[in-house]
């Protein structure tokens, strides 16, 4: 997988990846398994993953932008590559209540992909 983010929420002693282009082996070649769309949870107090499956989420994409806001317990992602095109759209994680929502603005940044994020 590559092209994931990979976020850490002190609150709960969890890293949250997202997203990422996947990959299998077949016949010794690597071949493209499609996009990553479900949250994985690493819990450092149990040495453990686990997914968070959820129906309502982001669509799909790779080197998109994310940072988790501590003081929210959230993580907010931004853009990426969605397979057909590059995207513009704001989602954010509550981390609490395993939920996803899709922000809407006036305004946006441009579509975009390997962008740096970070919270201040």
């Amino acid at each position: 997988m590559y092209g994931y983010t990979m976020d850490y929420d002190p609150k709960s002693y969890q890293c949250i990846l997202w997203g990422g282009h996947q990959s299998t082996i077949e016949n010794g070649n690597i071949v493209s398994a499609g996009y990553g769309d479900d949250i994985w949870k690493y819990k450092f107090h149990q040495n453990s993953w686990q997914a968070t499956l959820l129906k309502n989420k982001p669509p799909a994409r790779y080197w998109h932008q994310a940072v988790f806001i501590p003081t929210a317990g959230k993580l907010l992602i931004f853009g990426g590559d969605g397979g057909n095109g590059y995207l513009d759209n704001t989602w954010i994680f509550d981390n609490q209540t395993n939920s996803w929502e899709n922000v809407h603005t006036a305004q946006a940044p441009a579509p975009r992909v390997l962008a740096a994020m970070t919270y201040d």
